[in-house]
């Protein structure tokens, strides 16, 4: 998170789903599904969790006193041969405002893919539908499907 404004921001972060243990640059723990988080003018924070374990999902509901900038960093690591690892793959993924459209565009050069992570933070179901169309403009597929209540979907 990043307050680039003129105020302090007090942060409120709700996990929703999957909460594991975050542990933020001057060392604090925080755990459980909402941590609070203060970021002085022109100032950021990391929440870094330890990447052990099995994959789970959730999403996360960021309220803040002034506006600032969120985002979450997904990595993943491979094993060398002499013990240490690198860095094999990384993606960030921007905060979103709610939205009735939204347009994508898929860059697949160099065998790259898009993924798509769908939340309804919603108390009820919410109605999606996903229309998929080539450079010209032409309709390649059409899918609808239903997003449960407080639950994300993604795909790749």
């Amino acid at each position: 998170m990043q307050n680039g404004g003129s105020s302090a921001a007090t942060c409120w972060i709700q996990l929703i789903g999957s909460a594991p243990a975050l542990t933020a640059p001057d060392g604090t723990v925080a755990t459980g599904g909402l941590i609070q988080q203060i970021l002085p003018i022109n100032s950021f924070d990391v929440l870094r969790s330890s990447g052990t374990g099995s994959l789970t999902s959730g999403y996360a509901v960021v309220d803040c006193s002034s506006p600032i900038v969120a985002y979450t960093v997904y990595s993943t690591y491979s094993p060398n041969d002499d013990g240490t690892s690198r860095l094999s793959s990384e993606t960030a993924v921007n905060s979103s405002a709610s939205a009735n459209v939204v347009q994508l565009i898929d860059d697949a050069r160099e065998d790259g893919r898009l993924a798509l992570a769908i939340v309804n933070d919603q108390l009820f179901p919410s109605l999606v539908r996903l229309q998929v169309f080539d450079l010209y403009g032409r309709q390649m597929a059409s899918v609808q499907f239903a997003v449960p209540p407080k639950t994300s979907l993604s795909a790749i």
